[in-house]
């Protein structure tokens, strides 16, 4: 059983992540529809999925999680040489809090662990 402290965490991080998933898949509302716009639909599914996994008690989400969110930092930040839109900077900043959630939730997890 997870301490109150980790649960409060990943239940931070679920919500995060649900967040940024219901962003991504309202996004082609705000633009046109192309190749951009269908990857943002998948994505925000994806993150959707992975985001209710969180709210349960697997550790395998909490990777998934961490992957995901590193994953899409690292592609929003190829294009730095232009600068970052604000919207583009609210998904890192999200994102990265959401990562680091879930890594301290793995932490926190894996000192509980006897042996």
């Amino acid at each position: 059983m997870l301490s109150s402290r980790a649960s409060t965490i990943r239940t931070f991080a679920a919500w995060l992540v649900c967040a940024s998933g219901v962003a991504y898949l309202a996004s082609p509302w705000f633009r046109p529809l192309d190749a951009a716009a269908v990857m943002a639909i998948v994505l925000g599914a994806t993150y959707l999925i992975v985001g209710l996994g969180l709210f349960g008690q697997s550790r395998f989400t909490l990777f998934v999680a961490t992957a995901l969110c590193a994953v899409n930092i690292l592609m929003s930040l190829q294009a730095l040489p232009e600068p970052l839109t604000p919207t583009t900077q609210l998904a890192i900043a999200t994102d990265t809090t959401a990562m680091l959630c879930c890594i301290a939730v793995l932490i926190l997890r894996w000192k509980q662990t006897p042996g």
